[in-house]
């Protein structure tokens, strides 16, 4: 980061290949959407690239540049208000090769409905919420970290994960209580076998 701040160009593009998946993926996970998320990384690259001489190195250089994704994101969703898309590379995957012919297996098409229900759920939430969420449960940061990512006191991160969790547990219970109760079910064969 140093050499970077000191106009450095192998340094920064050492700097975009060690970090540059991190900001795609939490770009993605906030918007709901691939494409969007590529834009906006690309955004986030050249404000990190604009701002270098004026980071100051208080912040670990990883949360500086996430709370720049973070706020990017934010903007973004103000701009186009709260629509979420839900688009996957694996569910477009899915469904190319139920139209080519080559039917993938049913766990894998269960597997695909359920994280589709799963980034549903996600994206409904409250933005703040999502954004906490998203920092501790996919890329693992402490609330201490996610509160310098989004700018708010920990204890406010914590209360925003704790919400966020029994509102996706909420929202997921009955898609949870059908999975259970269709696995209690013996299906049509076991249960042929069951009566012999």
């Amino acid at each position: 980061m140093q050499r970077a701040r000191g106009g450095d160009d192998d340094a920064f593009r050492e700097l975009v290949a060690r970090h540059d998946g991190a900001l795609l993926a939490l770009a993605a996970r906030l918007l709901g959407e691939r494409d969007g998320a590529e834009d906006l990384r690309q955004q986030a690259w050249w404000r990190i690239w604009k701002a270098l001489r004026q980071f100051d190195g208080r912040a670990r250089f990883t949360t500086w540049a996430w709370t720049i994704v973070v706020n990017l994101c934010r903007d973004r969703q103000r701009a186009r208000g709260r629509a979420v898309p839900l688009e996957t590379t694996r569910a477009a995957a899915t469904l190319a090769a139920l139209v080519d012919g080559a039917a993938p297996p049913p766990e894998a098409l269960l597997q695909d409905e359920r994280a589709a229900q799963v980034r549903a759920a996600l994206a409904s939430l409250p933005d703040d919420e999502r954004e906490c969420l998203v920092l501790r449960h996919y890329h693992d940061l402490a609330p201490a970290a996610i509160a310098d990512v989004v700018g708010r006191p920990r204890t406010t991160v914590q209360s925003c994960l704790a919400r966020a969790l029994l509102r996706l547990q909420l929202r997921l219970r009955p898609q949870l209580a059908q999975d259970e109760a269709q696995r209690r079910t013996p299906q049509r064969g076991e249960a042929d076998g069951a009566m012999r």
